[in-house]
């Protein structure tokens, strides 16, 4: 997709840990690389030197203000005709079933689960 230039930004979120290293080789020389999803405790090896060469630069954010999520979940509203949002989402659960949910996803069973509080 881009002719082999690689991209000018990555944004990794997804906190598998082998996404880390994919998302850095599709990075342009010169490139911005946002890590959203690395939140585990995990040591993960990386050569160093990767960064130096393409000169990249890499931001790390923990979460966002109220009107951040506000403004994605307008985002998803409107245009949940244009994607499957649904796709992204591996279970739902009920709120009294939160502890499975967080439990399912830090043994990395689970990435994206959905605590649906419409559910009986």
């Amino acid at each position: 997709m881009t002719r082999g230039h690689g991209a000018d930004v990555v944004l990794e979120m997804s906190g598998i840990p082998a996404a880390f290293s994919e998302g850095v080789d599709m990075l342009r020389a010169d490139g911005r690389y946002l890590i959203v999803g690395q939140a585990h405790e995990r040591t993960m090896p990386f050569n160093l030197s990767v960064i130096m060469h393409k000169q990249a630069t890499f931001i790390g954010s923990r979460s966002a203000g109220v009107d951040h999520y506000w403004k994605a979940l307008e985002f998803l509203r409107s245009h949940a005709d244009r994607f499957a949002w649904e796709d992204l989402v591996s279970r739902h659960y009920k709120l009294d079933e939160i502890n499975e949910a967080f439990e399912q996803m830090r043994s990395w069973s689970e990435i994206k689960p959905v605590i649906d509080f419409t559910q009986d």
